[in-house]
């Protein structure tokens, strides 16, 4: 079974009670067998907010398809209140709660709805901070580059 990772974020109410209900969630999906990040409190990415993040990375395994996968963890977003993570012009917005597929196991999948790894991972530190936490030796499978070494790269 491939290990999937997955980077949950929050930036609007309670951003604690946010991320739980994600993780029990997500537990649920994984059997109960899920490893759970420190929370990292990150600015905003891609767009200007006052309300920072708190961020996590989890992983746990499962033989869920991705495309299926994917829409579990956005009914999650749902369920928790969050809407569309961009404005009616493309920007980002802030949000009750993002998560995002990082990888699955050492899968390289470009669909038209999933891009894994994900395609922005090296450019953020929000993400790789909390997942070094976890898998430091992660490959990506298309650089070849570990988890440590591209946030080595990106500070």
């Amino acid at each position: 079974m491939p290990a999937v990772c997955v980077s949950i974020g929050s930036n609007l109410g309670d951003r604690s009670a946010n991320l739980r209900f994600a993780i029990e969630k997500i537990r649920k999906l994984a059997d109960g067998r899920i490893n759970v990040s420190s929370v990292y409190e990150s600015e905003a990415w891609g767009y200007h907010s006052d309300n920072p993040f708190y961020n996590v990375a989890a992983i746990f395994e499962s033989e869920t398809d991705p495309e299926s996968l994917l829409d579990r963890l956005q009914n999650i977003e749902r369920e928790a209140g969050s809407g569309s993570h961009r404005d009616k012009e493309g920007n980002y917005t802030d949000r009750i709660l993002d998560i995002d597929i990082i990888f699955i196991g050492d899968k390289v999948i470009n669909g038209r709805r999933l891009t894994v790894p994900h395609p922005r991972m090296t450019e953020r530190d929000f993400v790789l901070v909390p997942v070094s936490e976890l898998s430091p030796e992660w490959r990506h499978p298309l650089t070849g580059l570990t988890v440590t070494e591209m946030l080595r790269q990106i500070k």
